[in-house]
């Protein structure tokens, strides 16, 4: 009983963190356009969110998920490093880098699933 309760523990800071940075997202749809490229869409298509420096052992770097898409090999350490770097790449091609607080990530994913949930009730009604 003490493994299955430590592992669904250790799994749910994991699960949490997959959640948080991939659903609010938005969800591509269709084939890239022309001016889409590689970078734009791992970059659109995850968030990070801000945490202080002293919490980075418990998310792993994790709340790095636009770094880790795009340099996905990085040691996980070193993604806070690069998001600067990454940040203002994203500013000189006009591209959104989303870094909500913890929270707001929180909030935006339960946003998100409610407007999905919504669609998929209506899909069914109709």
């Amino acid at each position: 009983a003490a493994f299955i309760l430590l592992s669904h523990a250790a799994f749910f800071i994991l699960h949490l963190q997959i959640c948080l940075s991939h659903f609010a997202a938005p969800t591509f749809l269709g084939t890239p356009q022309a001016e889409e490229g590689w970078l734009a869409l791992q970059v659109q298509g995850t968030i990070n969110w801000s945490c202080p420096p002293w919490l980075d052992w418990l998310h792993g770097g994790l709340q790095f998920q636009i770094e880790h898409h795009l340099f996905p090999r990085m040691p996980r350490h070193n993604l806070r490093k690069a998001s600067p770097h990454v940040q203002a790449l994203c500013q000189e091609l006009g591209l959104p880098y989303h870094m909500p607080s913890f929270f707001g990530a929180i909030q935006e994913t339960f946003v998100r699933l409610r407007k999905t949930a919504l669609l998929a009730r209506k899909a069914v009604l109709d």
